[in-house]
């Protein structure tokens, strides 16, 4: 540092730091807690939907999974985080967002692209991180909510907030939420004798309870100490296939996952962070009447992992520097009563998974425009090391893993307004076989591949973001990746089901969005309008082969977003949100495909006191019939009715 510049200073957060899209050069949506109550979604699932870039999969009803994918990712290939720590399992088969309390999230952070450089294995399509609520500077209060709607579903949820001793010094946010849905929804079916046919086996029961607590032990030191956790259960039918229903499946999960953080500022340009995480999941599915005889099996998912972060900021006559540098160490446990064993056999057993991780990063801020932290140019280069051991001890298996991931940001703003942004980003990313994919237990239809190496892919993208006036945004993105060792289940002559790194893929495609806002100070209210467009061409690159150059399945080609959200400030709020979603294969020879849809929701919100607030939702307004996964029908129109208390 040069004499007598001043430093750049490190500045302890109360929260997780939230990303700005204006000053990162990642491709970044962020989703505000007023954005997230304007719309009033039911789950996390609906609201990610219409961000630009990511494909919801329904597989039914509110209570049934919906799975999110980036870019034409799988749901495996998207890492999904809450307080910037991991949700996904080894197990693998995503993270069901119909599982998360819209309620409990102050914000929603979504990158588009990988991020293995920084944020490790999974971020292979892209990155959401969910940001709970906190107490932090808010005072003491009280909001109880009742919902009912569409299907017999009832909901009642209460959240308690604030801060507490001399200068608020500790803070606290705690909810609970319970929820009731009968299910049983309709849906068309050409074989049925009045055209339509009853989604059996829909029905579900879910409760779950969120805190996060936190205490500035010495603000003036930068010494903070925060806890905060999930915990949430169920139990769903489990309807299967339309052809082939399971009306006697149940499926019960629970889940708890806490976070404790120590944060010290322990000089004006540097900080340190010590992390540590815990999580365990387990499920339960049983169907006694399943034809090839009953079933019951259980699986225990436990992990612990420690990390630890260094921040350091540097001013220099030409450069702002901010260095983060870390350690991680995380321990994964499964144990099941299905897995495959070293002799090919269905069985109990258990698999670890040790983790070591390094990493570095910098933002370099070169000829910073005066008076800002804001440089005529920015270069960010990532680089981390991941070392995995898995050890599966009923098999006498063990495997090493490793990767070397990277990657490197441009941000140029034309000036100090950031009026015009160009982003730019080149790097490496890589997720491992889940222990699905491994282990799975030889049955009639599937077998797991202890053989399977991880995949791998290079990517790049390209954007401009340009702000001519302060209530337009225009944002355009171009992205390429290259996957190799891509991860495919493919029948073998038997029709065994079996993975194998059997692919290679080019997936790329453009991005586009259009954002305004307009205030009508005669009225007190704002008019805000949205608009995306994404196009994609995933092909399957794999030569010699039958599909080769033919688009990969369940990945549509268009897909385009619209709302428009207009609120006033007595807290009086009307939306109106439409999704599209083209065609999508579902086969690899391009035969067969699910056609493309339609879909309107709309939300009005009264504020009837200033402590009391009625909101009425109608979701799929136009009764579009649809289904993101074949065999799996989602429900039509759903009405709900809500009433929120503030004391």
């Amino acid at each position: 540092m040069l004499s007598g510049e001043e430093p750049e200073r490190i500045t302890i957060e109360a929260d997780y730091e939230p990303l700005d899209p204006a000053s990162i050069s990642a491709q970044v949506t962020v989703i505000t807690a007023a954005e997230i109550e304007a719309a009033a979604p039911r789950s996390a699932a609906e609201i990610v939907a219409p961000v630009l870039g990511v494909q919801l999969q329904r597989y039914g009803g509110i209570t049934e999974p919906s799975l999110v994918t980036i870019r034409g990712s799988s749901p495996e290939q998207v890492l999904v985080l809450v307080n910037g720590k991991k949700m996904n399992s080894s197990q693998g088969g995503g993270v069901d967002f119909s599982t998360i309390n819209p309620d409990d999230i102050e914000r929603i952070e979504i990158i588009r692209g990988g991020g293995s450089a920084v944020y490790g294995e999974s971020a292979f399509g892209g990155v959401i991180n969910i940001i709970t609520k906190s107490g932090y500077g808010k005072e003491f209060g009280t909001i109880i909510e009742y919902e009912g709607g569409s299907f017999d579903t009832h909901a009642l949820s209460a959240q308690m907030m604030g801060g507490l001793g001399k200068e608020k010094a500790f803070d606290f946010f705690l909810s609970f939420r319970g929820m009731f849905t009968e299910g049983g929804y309709t849906y068309p079916d050409e074989h049925a004798e009045d055209g339509e046919e009853v989604r059996e086996n829909t029905g579900g029961l879910i409760g779950d309870a969120s805190f996060k607590t936190g205490w500035d032990i010495n603000r003036e030191a930068g010494l903070r100490l925060s806890l905060s956790g999930q915990l949430h259960e169920d139990e769903k039918g489990v309807p299967g296939l339309a052809e082939f229903p399971t009306a006697s499946a149940v499926m019960r999960d629970r889940s708890y996952q806490g976070l404790l953080s120590f944060n010290y500022l322990y000089n004006p340009i540097a900080a340190v962070t010590l992390d540590i995480s815990g999580k365990w999941q387990s499920r339960n599915y049983t169907d006694p009447e399943y034809y090839l005889g009953a079933v019951d099996d259980t699986h225990e998912n436990t992990a612990f992992g420690t990390e630890l972060t260094l921040q350091r900021g540097d001013d220099f006559s030409f450069l702002l520097l901010k260095s983060t540098a870390g350690y991680n160490y995380d321990f994964e446990y499964l144990e099941s009563t299905g897995l495959l064993t070293a002799g090919g056999d269905a069985g109990e057993g258990t698999v670890t998974r040790h983790s070591h991780s390094g990493y570095a990063r910098s933002d370099l801020h070169f000829f910073p425009f005066p008076e800002t932290s804001t440089g005529r140019f920015t270069i960010t280069p990532s680089i981390r090391y991941d070392g995995h051991r898995l050890s599966y001890p009923d098999g006498g298996l063990t495997r090493d893993d490793e990767a070397l991931s990277w990657n490197v940001g441009l941000l140029v703003p034309f000036s100090a307004s950031k009026k015009i942004l160009i982003k730019g980003n080149a790097g490496t990313s890589y997720r491992l076989p889940t222990f699905d994919d491994l282990f799975w237990p030889a049955t009639a239809f599937a077998v797991g591949n202890p053989d399977l190496e991880p995949e791998e892919a290079f990517q790049v993208d390209a954007g401009l973001i340009v702000s001519p006036f302060p209530f337009l945004t225009v944002e355009g993105v171009f992205f390429n990746q290259k996957v190799t060792n891509l991860i495919q289940w493919t029948p073998g002559p038997n029709g065994q089901w079996r993975p194998g790194n059997v692919g290679e893929a080019l997936i790329r495609g453009v991005e586009a969005e259009i954002k305004t806002l307009f205030s009508f100070v005669p009225i007190s209210s704002f008019l805000e309008v949205k608009g995306n467009y994404s196009y994609l061409i995933a092909r399957d690159m794999v030569e010699d082969s039958a599909t080769y150059g033919l688009q990969l399945p369940r990945r549509p080609f268009e897909k385009a977003n619209v709302s428009a959200a207009l609120s006033h400030l007595k807290g009086h709020s009307f939306r109106v949100e439409g999704r599209f979603v083209g065609f999508r294969y579902i086969t690899a020879q391009n035969t067969k495909f699910l056609p493309s849809y339609f879909i309107l929701d709309s939300a009005l919100k009264v504020s009837v006191t200033s402590q009391f607030a009625v909101t009425l939702a109608v979701k799929n307004l136009l009764d579009t019939s649809y289904v993101d996964i074949r065999e799996y029908p989602v429900p039509g129109r759903e009405i709900s009715f809500s009433g929120r208390l503030k004391l």
